[in-house]
């Protein structure tokens, strides 16, 4: 069946008028600025994430009649995490496109690979998901390789199609640790002030910050957040007078503030994100500033 590249681009066409040409720009431009397909279409405003997830569900139903399982059965644990509101659509999108990267390569991995390797996603849940769709992940200890099986069709011993050698069931959180992943936060794929967050820009003294996207308007801002149980009463106070005092400045070298308030126990600012390095790589990259800027 259909890469997810081409299931995409053939709909692009019928859903949205895409000629074949704007397409190709498209992919060109992904590629060039380190993106997949998914993230660029949400991010020039082309398809919005929940359009994204109908066709991640089309896509595994595609999938269910082809002659690969794994492809049909990575597709069906991405829509499963976006479900449970661990990931963003694009965020599957983008795990199934670098699956199909390193499988190019002879590298054999299943989605929850990539989704933990970004930080979206941990061992609990990825086994939690598993169990509630009667399926297992097994693990090539020799090559590397995963693949995910249904329970009922699994083998007493399930051999690895690269090295022939027994793979084993991963039940254990640690079995999907990565050294080189991301930490894992639980608050990505979280909606917070009716902000969806996306991943961290960065952590400080008076909370984190975080890029997510305003689901009413579905426009990228920063989000500051901090806990209730990180913060005493004074702190708390502090951190609504800076969002208070920053609300009141409307300058073109200073962050817009649109709203405060509490969820729970996350006490939270958006803010306009500004796209681009912060000013600690911008210094090591180019030197210090100069009086003028």
């Amino acid at each position: 069946m259909a890469s997810s590249i081409e299931f995409l681009r053939r709909n692009l066409i019928e859903r949205k008028s895409q000629s074949p040409e704007k397409i190709a720009d498209l992919i060109d431009q992904a590629e060039t600025g380190g993106m997949t397909l998914a993230e660029l279409l949400v991010d020039k405003g082309i398809m919005r994430d929940d359009e994204l997830g109908k066709l991640l569900a089309s896509y595994v139903e595609e999938e269910a009649k082809g002659e690969d399982k794994q492809i049909y059965e990575n597709a069906l644990f991405g829509l499963k995490v976006v479900e449970k509101g661990l990931a963003w659509n694009s965020d599957v999108w983008k795990a199934l496109r670098e699956q199909e990267k390193e499988q190019s390569l002879g590298n054999i991995k299943s989605i929850d690979w990539f989704l933990v390797k970004e930080g979206r996603i941990a061992g609990e849940k990825i086994l939690e998901i598993l169990d509630e769709t009667s399926r297992a992940e097994y693990v090539c200890r020799s090559c590397g390789r995963r693949q995910i099986l249904r329970k009922d069709t699994a083998e007493a011993k399930v051999a690895c199609k690269d090295c022939r050698n027994d793979m084993e069931e991963a039940k254990d959180a640690s079995d999907f640790k990565d050294q080189s992943a991301k930490e894992y936060d639980p608050l990505i794929g979280r909606e917070v002030g009716g902000c969806r967050i996306d991943s961290v820009i960065g952590a400080g003294g008076m909370g984190t910050v975080y890029k997510a996207r305003l689901v009413s308007l579905n426009k990228v801002v920063a989000v500051k957040i901090l806990t209730a149980g990180e913060m005493s009463e004074s702190a708390r106070k502090r951190f609504v007078r800076e969002a208070r005092t920053a609300a009141r400045l409307e300058h073109q070298n200073v962050v817009q503030t649109y709203n405060t308030g509490t969820e729970g126990d996350l006490n939270y600012i958006i803010m306009q994100y500004i796209d681009g390095p912060s000013i600690s790589k911008k210094i090591k990259a180019e030197g210090p500033f100069s009086l003028q800027e």
